[in-house]
């Protein structure tokens, strides 16, 4: 296999790296907007006191989107001109210093929204009514809903003022399991011993050897059960923070508090677990046939994510995976596929790996630059189903920035993974239908395996988040003891009696991160959920179908609440039908593997 890795990223062709140049010719056009921005952003302090009327609401809108927009730009060259050359030190000062500039200003401004929540009914819906203030009406009316939690100027002030302090527990874990822990050494499939980190350990997990990944699993467990106590310190500080947060913002509990902004109903949170819980046979039914297949007395942790089959051709070089893709995204017809090519053409996406690169795949932009894509492309058919996620988010941003104004163009989170999985569905659908045999089973289970991590397994995190929150609430201190049992009670729910669960998984709480973001991880799920109803519609009917996925989703950008954006795109997330239509197809994805082996 001929992966693609730069001692010197110079010596990479250009045509393989994204064009930051678009954006800032040099670091002194960059300098040069910086000062601009921060001698500009003095302006909005004038407005204090001043918001009585619509066009000085509207000026300060266009001010602001003037300052928030450059911010914006800026952000975005630094960080990934760091992220292309870590070694360059250069770039993680200037990053370090716009940031620092945007958390400054983001608590000096944080007068307005508290100003404008002060005003009477009649004056706020005036505003909402005025023509001018059309391309902020949105803001406006969120602004409205917020009313009951925005507190005092002086209590808005000091909670912006403790952001990092709450973020702390996040930090301090973060650097710990980063930096500071230490795994042991492992025997590799050659026989050979070497490091194990977190970077490699899902290498080994998917092992043939089984006596690899089980001395992996072990290790890495072993390890983070030895700081069980600190890390339980910090991940019930995260809570605790969440619930006091909620409180001080005069909400019910943490849930209500993180589904307010995207204007969720507690029921989309609590279908999703029920419809878990009503397909537990089906998961569990995965797991016997699992430990039927890799022909083992007893279904460890560890054998979960081992391949049933192997993927022939694994040696996918990148002018392959271009035509690969564009192949599997046909049904989006070719207006999407032009945007495809415009981003490959424009250089949006920088490829191969180089040394200090950061690691993974992203994709980054923000309204006045390309939406640009990370990869670290090294010819695995998985470095091409990144490639179309990763394009699946970029072309979503693209037809967002081109149709919405700056304040409705960002969508939330809850969308966000929606356009991205979608491409992931096409793509594996083409492949099974171009496939044979052991290669069309491998494409088969890889979809399996996509709902069982992807649902199943961000659900049962789901789940653990509303029960520890909900404890918290309550008034119980969780220690490490809590969270090991809540844990434990879980995956044998989910998982079902053929999975043996053993000593170690129960500290697997322990390094998730994205316990750190409260009630995040269900939305893999829902969006999961979305994207293969939006996949479906689009290969059953066609054009009708595609125009709708582009002009009432793609387009819609962050103009509207993500539920109301998908009821007017036809997918209604307010009833668990695309979350069973998901464990539908888990259920004939089975079938096919069971009748094939």
């Amino acid at each position: 296999m001929d992966i693609k890795y730069f001692e010197n990223r110079n010596d990479i062709e250009e045509k393989y790296t994204w064009n930051l140049e678009k954006i800032y010719g040099s670091l002194e056009e960059f300098e040069k907007d910086f000062e601009k921005v921060k001698e500009f952003s003095k302006k909005i302090l004038e407005y204090k006191g001043k918001l009585n009327d619509s066009n000085t609401v509207l000026n300060l809108f266009k001010d602001l989107e003037f300052v928030f927009r450059t911010i914006m730009k800026l952000m975005n060259y630094a960080h990934m001109k760091k992220d292309q050359d870590g070694s360059v030190t250069m770039y993680q000062g200037i990053q370090t210093r716009i940031e620092q500039f945007y958390y400054q200003f983001s608590a000096e401004s944080s007068f307005i929204d508290t100003e404008l929540i002060s005003k009477d009914e009649n004056f706020l819906n005036s505003l909402v009514n005025d023509e001018k203030l059309k391309e902020f009406k949105f803001k406006i009316q969120g602004l409205i809903r917020s009313k009951e939690h925005i507190l005092s100027e002086e209590a808005e002030m000091i909670l912006s003022m403790f952001g990092s302090s709450i973020d702390a527990p996040y930090n301090i874990a973060g650097i710990f399991k980063n930096v500071d822990l230490k795994f042991p050494k492992i025997i590799n499939e050659d026989n050979k011993e070497v490091q194990l980190n977190e970077g490699n350990y899902g290498v080994f997990l998917s092992s043939k050897d089984r006596s690899v990944r089980k001395d992996a699993y072990e290790k890495l467990f072993s390890s983070y059960k030895d700081y069980k106590n600190t890390l339980a310190t910090c991940l019930s500080t995260s809570i605790t923070n969440d619930v006091l947060y909620s409180r001080a913002k005069k909400f019910n509990s943490s849930l209500e508090s993180n589904l307010f902004g995207n204007n969720i109903d507690k029921s989309v949170y609590t279908n999703a677990i029920e419809v878990m819980h009503d397909n537990f046979d089906k998961i569990h039914r995965y797991i016997d046939l699992k430990k039927k297949m890799l022909k083992v007395d007893k279904l460890m942790s560890y054998d979960l994510y081992v391949p049933l089959f192997e993927n022939l051709d694994n040696d996918i070089p990148y002018e392959k995976a271009l035509e690969i893709s564009f192949n599997a995204l046909k049904p989006l017809g070719d207006e999407y596929l032009n945007i495809f090519k415009e981003a490959v053409d424009n250089r949006w996406i920088d490829v191969y790996t180089n040394k200090g690169k950061r690691s993974g795949a992203y994709s980054s932009g923000s309204y006045d630059t390309y939406p640009y894509i990370l990869l670290n492309y090294s010819n695995s058919f998985n470095d091409v189903s990144t490639l179309v996620h990763e394009m699946g988010h970029s072309i979503h941003s693209y037809y967002s920035k081109n149709n919405q104004s700056f304040f409705n163009y960002r969508y939330p989170i809850f969308l966000a993974e929606i356009a991205s999985t979608c491409n992931e569905h096409l793509l594996n659908k083409y492949m099974q239908d171009i496939s044979k045999g052991n290669e069309k089973l491998y494409f088969v289970n890889k979809e399996i395996e996509n709902i069982r991590t992807t649902v199943f397994r961000q659900m049962l995190f789901a789940e653990f988040e509303l029960i520890t929150h909900e404890m918290v609430e309550n008034g119980k201190p969780l220690t490490s003891d809590d969270f090991c049992s809540i844990w434990k009670d879980l995956n044998e729910k989910y998982y079902g009696k053929s999975l043996v669960l053993d000593d170690y998984i129960i500290f697997e709480w322990s390094r998730i991160p994205h316990f750190y973001s409260a009630f995040y991880v269900y939305q893999y799920a829902t969006g999961y959920a979305a994207s293969f109803a939006f996949s479906q519609n689009i290969l059953n009917e066609g054009n009708s179908a595609v125009r709708n996925y582009i002009d009432n989703f793609l387009k819609m950008g962050g103009s509207n609440y993500p539920i109301e954006i998908l009821k007017d795109a036809s997918v209604d997330m307010t009833t668990k039908t695309p979350m069973q239509n998901v464990m539908n197809r888990f259920s004939e994805l089975l079938d096919i593997l069971e009748k094939n082996i």
